[in-house]
């Protein structure tokens, strides 16, 4: 007999324009539904929330459709109800009995039975953070786009600066870019550039790239890249907010501000019982690797999609972390390189870098004041 662990439950199909809700429950031998179908709009959410909180349900289940669950999410938590958010293969009825009705029922089934994996949601606060941290980092794409059609223009002008630096975004090329746009002469900007750490050229060199003319109108278009504060309100928001986290987190080589406060944000802040160890996180982001065993013999577990934005922070912080001289990341990243190549050795210290790894309590809580 199937045991239930929730009896009154709630299970929502989500989508775009729609909100099909399916309330189940048992009352005496007979198990009960209602169902109704809900729009998108505010006022309809709002009803929503209320039909939802009208049947005081143990649980509110509901798919993770693409951006489409946040808005009806707030809706609930206004009313005090914290849904589970599941995946959406999770929720889904059999082939030639699918439909959306059909799927929210299935979901308040699923959910009585408490047959399914609560997704991680951070608090309402961290949310609207997390957008603004993930703008920064497809901006910070769009950022490398943009500087290399910057100095596409600066060539047409004239100024090869590509052929005397080695990275046109170092501090050289930058301090050069700022001379040209403020209108510096060639001998005003040479004072401003580190001849000590110039490896491709010669100052000389130097000069003569900086020899060319820029318009009026080649300097319009260069004016129109601006610079963006975004991550100086993050490290302000996260300073004020978790200070002493900040700065354990920058202690781990390889672990700049700027990742440390993007790994807060992601993680939702400091409060990290959810994920109760270290090897949980390392799943929930994707850096190790599935299970797939069969009669008795291990195959491949391919790598879960997991967390994108911060198993990316930490394939930069492990980057930097192996390049850190008389580190443990350095020593094994090396006696992994010969063995299973760079890429495979870089990997393996993805999970290293973790900054949870062996800091959690015995009782599930994350010690922060270990160091």
């Amino acid at each position: 007999m199937e045991q239930v662990v929730h009896n009154t439950v709630i299970g929502m199909d989500v989508h775009q324009s729609k909100l099909v809700c399916c309330a189940m429950w048992q009352a005496g031998h007979e198990l009960k539904t209602e169902k109704k179908t809900f729009g998108t709009f505010r006022g309809e959410k709002k009803a929503m929330a209320l039909w939802c909180a009208s049947f005081h349900p143990d649980l509110v289940i509901m798919e993770s459709t693409g951006i489409y669950w946040m808005s009806p999410y707030a809706f609930l938590e206004k009313v005090g109800i914290q849904p589970a958010v599941v995946n959406a293969r999770q929720g889904k009825q059999m082939e030639g009995k699918k439909t959306d009705m059909g799927d929210a029922e299935w979901l308040a089934h699923v959910g009585r039975l408490g047959v399914f994996n609560r997704s991680f949601i951070p608090s309402a606060l961290y949310r609207e953070v997390r957008l603004h941290s993930r703008y920064l980092l497809r901006l910070t794409d769009e950022l490398s786009a943009e500087k290399n059609r910057f100095h596409k223009v600066l060539a047409h002008a004239g100024f090869n600066l590509s052929v005397v630096f080695s990275d046109l975004h170092g501090v050289n090329a930058g301090k050069c870019i700022e001379g040209i746009l403020a209108g510096l002469s060639v001998e005003e900007i040479m004072k401003t550039v580190k001849v000590s750490r110039l490896r491709k050229a010669t100052p000389e060199q130097v000069r003569d790239a900086l020899d060319g003319e820029l318009t009026d109108r080649y300097r319009c278009i260069l004016s129109d890249i601006q610079d963006h504060k975004i991550q100086y309100r993050l490290t302000s928001f996260i300073e004020t907010e978790h200070p002493h986290a900040l700065r354990l987190l920058q202690s781990i080589p390889g672990v700049s501000q700027k990742a440390a406060v993007r790994i807060l944000i992601e993680l939702g802040g400091k409060d990290l019982s959810p994920f109760r160890s270290a090897e949980r996180l390392a799943s929930w982001i994707g850096v190790c690797p599935g299970n797939n065993e069969s009669a008795g013999k291990r195959k491949h577990g391919h790598i879960r999609k997991g967390n994108y934005y911060l198993r990316r922070i930490l394939c930069e912080c492990a980057h930097a972390a192996v390049r850190s001289k008389g580190t443990t990341f350095q020593s094994k990243y090396q006696s992994k390189r010969s063995k299973k190549g760079n890429k495979r050795a870089r990997e393996c210290n993805i999970f290293c870098v973790n900054p949870l790894s062996g800091r959690f309590t015995q009782a599930g809580g994350f010690n922060w004041d270990s160091h």
